[in-house]
């Protein structure tokens, strides 16, 4: 694998505008020196080593030959940013938005979970937020299935990653990654053309049922006016709190304002990551202003 440099007219080492896919994943918090590096040409700075118990350099590569599949070129953070260049690292971060508006494909890799794991809580998810609209299962009891599997998967580190989500918002339609790299599929009458997940389909399904949940304590409360401190009605006051604090239905709004709120409840490495890491979908001057373009994409 090899990282190439941007120059004017944005071609790459020859290669003008190139189709390109990104991945969005989580690794600042895992640093850890002494481990192995992934390999690549072109660059002349040491890429960082990761903590082998968050992924290893045979998962990563695994990985980025799958993406490498279907595109030549992929854009990485850790291969197309000099981690120990303050300058230029802030040069690219402040690019962050327009190169992930303009990936052809986003991938998200979520790797804490064993393939079939994930793909048990996203299948219980996926189907009872079908469910609730088009099936036969009570709202309350669907609601606590989807908020359990929705617990679950949030337990991947990528979840409450601060610069995960302003990638989520760039790139809503990201496809999820298992640990080996495949696609994240589910099975049923929810699923279009492909059976593999999108970051989308999460996030509507937890939008839905928040909505769903709201339209359920109401419907409590106008049946029974002393049924606002019900067991029933604070669960469903819990279950949706639950789902404001992943942030993932906040995704899907087109107001900033609204996705900047879930900031709160995610994790930097820096404490002014957390100006940075946002600034991307805020899609004012100041995300690019004081900032010149200087990319790389690398080649599988």
């Amino acid at each position: 694998m090899t990282s190439r440099r941007w120059s004017p007219g944005n071609s790459y080492e020859g290669v003008v505008e190139p189709k390109y896919a990104i991945l969005s994943y989580t690794w600042g918090r895992f640093e850890k020196p002494g481990h192995p590096r992934l390999r690549i040409g072109g660059i002349d700075w040491d890429i960082p080593s990761v903590d082998p118990a968050h992924f290893t350099v045979a998962d990563l590569s695994r990985l980025l030959a799958q993406i490498g599949s279907e595109y030549d070129y992929v854009w990485i953070d850790i291969a197309c940013i000099d981690q120990r260049r303050e300058k230029d690292k802030m040069q690219e971060i402040g690019r962050q938005a327009m190169i992930f508006k303009g990936a052809r494909q986003g991938y998200v890799w979520l790797n804490k979970y064993d393939p079939a794991i994930i793909q048990g809580y996203v299948q219980t998810l996926m189907r009872y937020g079908y469910e609730m609209v088009d099936g036969p299962t009570e709202l309350l009891q669907a609601a606590e299935a989807i908020v359990n599997a929705l617990v679950a998967i949030l337990q991947d580190p990528w979840f409450s990653s601060l610069w995960t989500l302003q990638e989520s918002v760039l790139q809503r339609f990201a496809l999820l990654l298992n640990k080996s790299g495949l696609p994240i599929t589910t099975d049923g009458p929810w699923i279009g053309a492909s059976p593999a997940t999108e970051l989308a389909a999460i996030a509507s399904v937890c939008e839905l049922t928040g909505r769903m949940i709201d339209l359920g304590i109401r419907a409590e409360q106008a049946a029974d006016p002393s049924a606002i401190q019900t067991a029933r009605v604070e669960r469903m006051r819990s279950l949706r709190s639950t789902i404001n604090r992943s942030g993932l239905d906040f995704t899907l709004c087109s107001n900033p304002n609204v996705q900047y709120a879930a900031a709160i409840y995610r994790q930097t490495s820096r404490p002014e990551d957390r100006i940075y890491a946002i600034i991307g979908y805020m899609d004012t001057d100041s995300a690019t202003q004081h900032f010149r373009p200087e990319s790389r994409k690398s080649s599988a």
